[in-house]
């Protein structure tokens, strides 16, 4: 979604697809057909997993739920909604830390008072992944992180850098930022279409 053709030091999904069958369109439509066969993999194995049965609703709730924030984080995430911090919770700090926490604590037969513990714990670690990943993703070496530098920048990105900037900037001086964020925003959500 984000464009990049290399994650984790190789291909992306979609980039993997676009060049065996030689269409990017067949390569992004192939990559969300695999995302897809995915979760359908996540929850057979969720579900038939020997945990205690009286647990797996509840679990089987939480993972719904896991799923849904990171959809909608994802969402903000690609129109460039002004709350970073709603988005990273429901994104990032979702299936990265607070999702696993919660869903692990629940299967393994924590008290409600644990998972809250865990969630309390969990929250604020999610966000620094997302943070750090926004620091790697603008500065960060390609050859050390397995991404390119500077994508989320060049796609006009609502990062947690840019909320920095435009949060710390006096009026005056943000309005080239805001002029090329807009401009970029634009740019991509014209190349987006015409690539479908």
């Amino acid at each position: 979604m984000d464009g990049d053709d290399e994650r984790r030091g190789g291909p992306a999904v979609h980039a993997a697809f676009a060049k065996r069958y030689a269409s990017t369109h067949l390569g992004a439509a192939v990559a969300v057909l695999a995302g897809d066969l995915a979760s359908a993999y996540a929850w057979e194995l969720l579900c038939g997993a020997p945990f205690p049965v009286d647990r797996l609703p509840e679990a089987l709730t939480m993972f719904r739920v896991m799923q849904e924030e990171v959809v909608l984080g994802q969402q903000l995430d690609l129109i460039g909604a002004a709350d970073v911090s709603l988005m990273q919770h429901l994104k990032t700090g979702s299936y990265t830390v607070r999702g696993p926490l919660q869903l692990g604590a629940v299967l393994g037969g924590g008290s409600a008072e644990q998972v809250s513990h865990l969630m309390r714990f969990g929250e604020p670690l999610g966000v620094a992944f997302q943070l750090r990943d926004d620091l790697l993703g603008t500065f960060g070496d390609p050859r050390a992180t397995g991404k390119p530098a500077g994508n989320d920048l060049r796609a006009g990105k609502r990062t947690a850098l840019i909320a920095a900037a435009e949060r710390l900037l006096p009026s005056a001086a943000r309005a080239p930022l805001d002029s090329r964020l807009e401009i970029l925003l634009k740019l991509n959500f014209t190349s987006a279409r015409s690539r479908l």
